[in-house]
This record gives structure tokens, sequence and C-alpha cells, in this order.
């Protein structure tokens, strides 16, 4: 599971959130993209990552294209920041 906060502001954090609310939101990964999520460390770039997984993915063809689109999701979600020939680090 992936918790990260609901509003990075302190002050909106406490104003918005409600009483009876987590002040994070959580995320369920299944197994793949929680392998994917724990080798993610600001270090590793995706290729790497991908090539990493090739035996938890038991080497089929497009497991670097599902790698890829994961990290592009976490990417869009705003829960990972990626650089073009950069590595990849949680916010």
């Amino acid at each position: 599971m992936v918790s990260y906060p609901r509003f990075r502001n302190p002050f909106l954090q406490r104003m918005l959130t409600p009483a009876s609310k987590s002040r994070d939101l959580h995320i369920r990964l299944d197994a793949n993209g929680t392998a994917v999520w724990e080798l993610i460390d600001g270090k590793r770039t995706v290729r790497e990552i991908s090539d990493s997984l090739a035996d938890y993915f038991a080497h089929k063809e497009d497991y670097p294209l599902l790698v890829a689109g994961f990290v592009r999701t976490l990417e869009a979600q705003g829960l990972i920041t990626c650089q073009p020939g950069a590595t990849s680090s949680k916010q």
C-alpha cells in the first residue's frame, strides 16, 4: 500500500481534511505494482528497474512496457517525478 498526503500544504491539510478522514490517501498495489514500487529509489532508471524484474515477470515479452506504463501512471498521479535520461524518485 502506498500512502501520500491529501494536501502538501500543512494549512490546507488541516483545514480541508475532514476529522473522520486520514490526512493521507492510500493506494493498494497489486504484486506487480509493489515489485516496481519497491525498486524506485531515485537512483535506478526505469530500464534498470525493468531489467531487475526480468525474472519476476518470467521474461514476458512485453514486461518492459508494463513497467514503463506503471511508472508513467505513478508520475501522472504525482507520486513520483521522472526526468528524461535520469532516475525517478518518490515524492
